[in-house]
């Protein structure tokens, strides 16, 4: 079996070289991607089979030894036809002009097919082509990878469902990508490993629970500058943007960012943000403070473009507390 899994393989990738380059289709290479792929795991597990063997005799152990001579040439034969189909296809990924989009399917009078980007030839509308990102398993970027991999890959009609796990595959790393990478490459594990996904990343409790993780642990700016202060404002900003996907409702949450966010703040940010509010007796929005500091940092950078150095961490009130008490001293 092993002798018949190597003859297999090889033979698939000498046909594939064969091949003159500018007759590769994408929608083939894709297929044959799938293939070499289910191809290379049948022989890795008749090697293995074949390895784990008992040895009895000498001409045993000669044939294990050819085993594994041969193996070093199967590996590098894989890897290499690998990676000129994987190469090929992102010629077709990159091409500046997509196919048109008809009625009936993504596709060019060519035959290629583009994953999501294509031209509108009756209105003359263009839009560029998309890819997702790669998903290392953080659950703040499942919701976002899953919409976009659901638009590119799974509702594509012309992708079989061997092909969505192949995608998949190459989108997932880390975490995510040992779950994937659990089912064999074939049509029925398509939604078995996408469903481990969702079941493993789609947790609405564990995001909600680490965004209020990160507001009620938000580190103080120890600085006036335009970084260390811009780091509150978009650290809370982005917690909102994330629970606002998860469907909590943080629209009386003012007065308890205004605080959160002014006892983060350095002096003088603190004393001008004070001073920027038209009556103490009013409750400010969150709103209200983001703008200030959104203004705030953009003067903070301009004064250090015009300084050519960053602003001193001492505030303007700390700074006449230290003369006042200097004076009293004399």
């Amino acid at each position: 079996m092993f002798l018949h899994r190597k003859d297999e393989l090889l033979t698939f990738v000498q046909s594939f070289k064969a091949i003159p380059v500018e007759d590769h289709t994408e929608v083939v290479l894709e297929s044959k991607l799938v293939d070499l792929e289910r191809r290379w795991e049948k022989y890795e597990e008749a090697y293995t089979a074949f390895m784990v063997t008992p040895t009895n005799d000498a001409d045993e152990k000669k044939e294990k030894q050819s085993a594994k001579e041969s193996s070093i040439k199967c590996t590098e034969s894989y890897h290499e036809c690998h990676g000129s189909m994987l190469e090929l296809l992102q010629t077709f990924t990159k091409r500046p002009t997509a196919p048109s989009l008809d009625s009936t399917h993504i596709g060019g009078s060519d035959g290629n097919r583009s994953l999501i980007g294509f031209t509108n030839t009756a209105s003359g509308f263009s839009v560029a082509a998309c890819e997702t990102e790669d998903f290392h398993g953080s659950y703040e970027e499942w919701p976002a990878f899953r919409d976009l991999f659901f638009a590119i890959y799974i509702n594509n009609p012309r992708l079989t469902a061997a092909q969505k796990l192949f995608h998949l595959r190459q989108k997932t790393k880390g975490k995510a990508g040992k779950i994937v990478k659990q089912f064999a490459l074939c049509d029925e594990n398509f939604q078995l490993a996408w469903d481990a996904l969702r079941s493993r990343f789609e947790n609405k409790r564990v995001i909600v629970d680490n965004q209020l993780k990160t507001l009620l642990s938000l580190p103080t700016a120890t600085s006036e500058t335009n970084e260390a202060i811009s780091k509150v404002q978009t650290a809370i900003t982005d917690c909102l943007a994330i629970l606002g996907t998860q469907k909590v409702k943080t629209e009386n949450w003012d007065p308890f960012l205004v605080y959160l966010c002014s006892s983060k703040l350095p002096e003088e940010t603190l004393a001008l943000w004070e001073q920027s509010l038209d009556s103490h007796k009013d409750l400010p929005t969150w709103r209200d403070m983001e703008d200030f500091l959104i203004s705030r940092c953009e003067v903070l950078e301009r004064v250090n473009s015009i300084k050519g150095s960053k602003p001193k961490s001492g505030s303007a009130a700390k700074n006449f507390s230290f003369s006042k008490q200097g004076s009293n001293s004399q």
